[in-house]
């Protein structure tokens, strides 16, 4: 049992000394000071788990989906407990987001074992088992032996506002994982035959990119960001260079060669190396980041968290977050477009099309395998296709 009072300051204490934000700190005291009041209010006289959770069901904070701010509001009253107890913050690798529901924990392993043994790329089966997960806590069995059609359907419900592709990768990952269930005999073969299949294919859609007019307002300022030099680099890399934001996150210190102004690395998803000349604007933007933003920790890795406790930027939502309201700061118009780093990397692409670069140097850039794939992005080089245009019949 724990004085309130004691806890807040314990907490107060630890967020100044690890160097937490003022902005950070005064989020957090706010959060405290609600659950001061309940707490008072109540005729409470100790703080404990117990009571951390009526208060978690009494605000709102326990069942549905919460909201990303309402998480982290949540997250603000569970550090007080955690680090009068263990002297640092909740571990966040527990988060019920990463998990399946006990039922499906046997048959998740499982088909984990089978993607590894069939060979698939560590990034591929991430991204399978992803699926999965989601699928798993949404399909409304409680094991495998309880899947039916419903239980495909209310899946292919709960992905329906995806993208056609998005929807059709999903959906077959489902089958395929349904189809192993009922090869074991996990589950019956009418659950397998029930996922729809919905024909796609990655190249069916355009992609979406943005002109260097579009892309130059992001560049100007980042009014919301703690980091606006960092972001900068970020964007210019993305957007110039076109490397992908895995590549970009795990970029270290001793990937550049400052005299030669070049960045070199293995690529996250192909595995092959590349090296990138970096243009002057990209270099100074790197090296202004780094000499005057960046915190000065132990770590190689070149691009690191805002607040405190620094460490390297390992999550791609957070990128995704901060191109997202880079656009929106810029006014630039992104309806009916996807606006994430990988947009960034299209631009890339189709800028240096439009420029007149030639398809194997665009290739090699990018990191594409095959020189196939980088004529994708034809699709959207309107000005290279106006010639080929056929006339329109007049009707008689």
């Amino acid at each position: 049992m724990y004085d309130i009072d004691d806890l807040i300051d314990g907490a107060k204490d630890y967020l100044v000394k690890e160097g937490h934000s003022r902005s950070s700190i005064a989020h957090h005291e706010a959060e405290w000071k609600r659950l001061k009041a309940w707490f008072v209010a109540t005729g409470l006289e100790a703080y404990d788990h117990d009571v951390e959770t009526r208060y978690f069901v009494e605000a709102g904070f326990l069942g549905g989906r919460l909201t990303k701010q309402r998480q982290t509001e949540r997250g603000h009253v569970e550090r007080l407990l955690s680090i009068a107890e263990t002297g640092g913050l909740p571990d966040r690798e527990a988060k019920t987001r990463y998990s399946v529901p006990p039922g499906f924990a046997g048959a998740y392993r499982a088909y984990a074992d089978k993607l590894e043994a069939r060979g698939l790329k560590h990034v591929t089966r991430k991204g399978y088992l992803c699926v999965i997960r989601n699928f798993c806590m949404n399909c409304g069995a409680s094991r495998p032996s309880d899947l039916d059609a419903r239980s495909i359907g209310a899946f292919a419900e709960a992905v329906s506002g995806c993208a056609p592709q998005t929807r059709s990768s999903k959906l077959y990952v489902v089958r395929d994982f349904l189809r192993f269930l009922a090869k074991v005999g996990m589950c019956g073969p009418e659950a397998a035959a029930a996922a729809p299949l919905i024909p796609g294919h990655k190249h069916s859609t355009v992609p979406s990119a943005y002109t260097p007019a579009e892309v130059s307002p992001m560049l100007e300022g980042f009014p919301r960001s703690l980091r606006p030099k960092r972001d900068r680099a970020i964007v210019l890399l993305a957007s110039v260079l076109g490397m992908r934001v895995g590549d970009i996150k795990r970029l270290k210190l001793s990937d550049i060669d400052w005299r030669a102004k070049t960045v070199s690395f293995v690529q996250s998803k192909t595995h092959v190396a590349n090296t990138l000349h970096m243009p002057e604007e990209v270099w100074l933007a790197v090296a202004d980041y780094i000499k005057s933003e960046r915190p000065d920790i132990g770590d190689d890795h070149i691009f690191i968290t805002a607040c405190a406790p620094y460490h390297a930027m390992d999550s791609s939502h957070v990128f995704h977050r901060m191109v997202t309201r880079a656009f929106a700061d810029a006014g630039v118009e992104t309806a009916g477009k996807h606006h994430g780093m990988h947009s960034l990397r299209h631009s890339a692409a189709t800028n240096m099309l439009a420029g007149g670069t030639p398809y194997p140097t665009i290739s090699s850039v990018l990191g594409h395998s095959s020189v196939n794939v980088t004529k994708r992005y034809l699709s959207i080089d309107v000005e290279s296709l106006r010639p080929l245009a056929l006339e329109v019949p007049t009707c008689r």
